[in-house]
């Protein structure tokens, strides 16, 4: 299962020294080490009060939080289901839920919670049936383990991406994605084990496309060994416009890169005998842009026929 990283630090309520004066000692022991490198060419200063870095250090609770919890309402929709968890856990894991749960809102005032777009289910139930004939010389002893994330369909998987993202639980998302990762990169020889083009446009039609998840699946099909041809564009016909239209550029460049990268840079190449002037250029740009709208234009009638 996808587990959410462990908490080791816990910042103390009882503490005797302010933020602002914890800052100033923490900016001052910075200076001397800096100071003390730069005079003596040693290794700085090792402080015993580290700075705080976010991603590598867990979530900040209150032993208030950890003592005496207080449980809060979390109800799914439209399946009436509610779970009850601590604060301070869904708090410190969920900055939505932290902010949700503020005392100047209807929610941290009544303790609950309503999302009404959660369906509930065990990943685990529906094991992904391509996986083992795909991934068949794969050395995983736990290809049949319902608890092994890797298994799992990639909609459900993209379903928990997507209820990560939205609810802005950072660590779960960062488990999904590394999980994404190992599962489209199982298969020997090494090349891309990619979601079907419904599971895909499923992910993009739901994602902001600055998302990790989006430009990992724009990249895999880009970059996929055996890519399907063109001629076959009913299988596209899923995908929204504007991805097609992104993975047809991206495409070309690609093909334009494998011929010769200094063409592709726009400036003058004598590699392999070809000698490509200005004019040149210019009429290779030409063609590649009516090749792209005459393929553009076919994929946008197949969709109107559809």
């Amino acid at each position: 299962m996808v587990q959410l990283s462990k908490c080791p630090y816990v910042n103390s309520a009882s503490s005797t020294h302010s933020a602002h004066e914890t800052r100033n000692s923490r900016n001052s022991i910075r200076e001397s080490s800096f100071t003390s490198t730069a005079r003596n060419s040693t290794p700085p200063y090792k402080p015993s009060i580290p700075a705080r870095m976010p991603h590598t250090m867990g979530p900040t609770f209150r032993i208030s939080d950890l003592h005496a919890p207080e449980l809060l309402t979390v109800r799914l929709k439209p399946t009436i289901r509610q779970c009850q968890l601590p604060r301070g856990i869904i708090c410190a894991k969920s900055d939505y839920f932290s902010t949700a749960f503020k005392k100047q809102y209807t929610e941290g005032r009544n303790g609950a919670v309503e999302l009404d777009d959660v369906t509930m289910g065990d990943p685990g139930d529906q094991p992904d049936p391509s996986f083992n004939t795909t991934t068949g010389q794969q050395d995983n002893h736990h290809e049949n383990d319902k608890s092994n994330a890797i298994t799992w369909r990639w909609r459900k998987l993209f379903e928990l991406f997507i209820f990560a993202d939205k609810y802005d639980t950072k660590a779960l998302r960062n488990a999904i994605m590394v999980t994404v990762q190992l599962k489209a990169l199982m298969e020997k020889p090494r090349d891309y084990f990619l979601p079907s083009f419904q599971e895909a446009a499923y992910a993009f039609e739901n994602l902001p496309s600055n998302s990790s998840l989006y430009r990992f699946i724009i990249d895999g099909l880009v970059h996929s060994r055996c890519p399907l041809s063109l001629d076959k564009a009913n299988s596209f016909l899923v995908l929204p416009a504007e991805i097609l239209s992104l993975l047809l550029v991206k495409s070309l460049q690609e093909t334009c890169r494998a011929i010769c990268k200094v063409c592709t840079a726009r400036e003058p190449c004598n590699v392999q005998s070809h000698i490509d002037s200005r004019g040149k250029l210019k009429a290779r740009d030409m063609i590649l842009s009516s090749k792209c709208a005459s393929r553009l234009r076919h994929l946008a009638h197949l969709q109107q026929r559809a």
